[in-house]
């Protein structure tokens, strides 16, 4: 059976990796910000702008083949080794699944086009980071600082809601990086 999903995944990926093609360059039907012209922008509630540039960051530094690069940097497209996770952040086409359910603006944004333009993988991943905060707000140590936020959010990030909340823990190795990226941050930053 995982030969078989892996076989189908790999088709779907070749299909969106041919139509996209032609769309990188002029994203076609776009507004000059990459986002569709028809629809009004998501307004998040608990992954704000600001907030999300913070952890936008950070997942990109745990989840990225790119970790001290911009986001921008790695395609859409980038497959992650497990198969599963695409992008700077290993968005998942499950994830998109809850983020068009629960996001209107997305309903009529298909995974392929989504993969086909940087501005809305972004928009997208916000939307499901957003999701996540606002069930995880009591588990949000603190929670004021973008910092403390991060390091629940990345946790639930990789284990998933119910994971994290059912008390499954992340790797050793994930949480050295995690810290690692706050001393980093806090480097560019000039915050220490």
């Amino acid at each position: 059976m995982p030969i078989r999903a892996f076989q189908k995944g790999f088709i779907v990926i070749i299909l969106i990796m041919i139509g996209a093609g032609a769309c990188f360059g002029s994203e076609i039907g776009m507004s000059r910000q990459g986002l569709p012209e028809d629809r009004e922008y998501p307004v998040f509630q608990y992954a704000t702008d600001e907030l999300w540039q913070y952890l936008r960051k950070g997942l990109n530094y745990l989840e990225s083949p790119r970790p001290a690069q911009d986001p921008e940097t790695v395609s859409p497209l980038y497959i992650h080794p497990d198969g599963r996770g695409f992008g700077c952040y290993g968005f998942s086409p499950e994830a998109y699944q809850d983020v068009q359910r629960l996001y209107p603006y997305f309903r009529r944004i298909s995974w392929e086009h989504l993969l086909s333009s940087f501005r809305l993988y972004d928009l997208a991943n916000q939307a499901f980071c957003d999701w996540l905060i606002k069930n995880l707000r009591d588990y949000c140590e603190g929670g004021k600082e973008p910092s403390d936020v991060f390091d629940t959010v990345q946790q639930a990030w990789n284990l998933g809601l119910s994971g994290f909340k059912n008390g499954r823990k992340v790797v050793s190795s994930r949480m050295r990086r995690a810290k690692d990226f706050k001393n980093y941050y806090e480097a560019q930053e000039g915050l220490i």
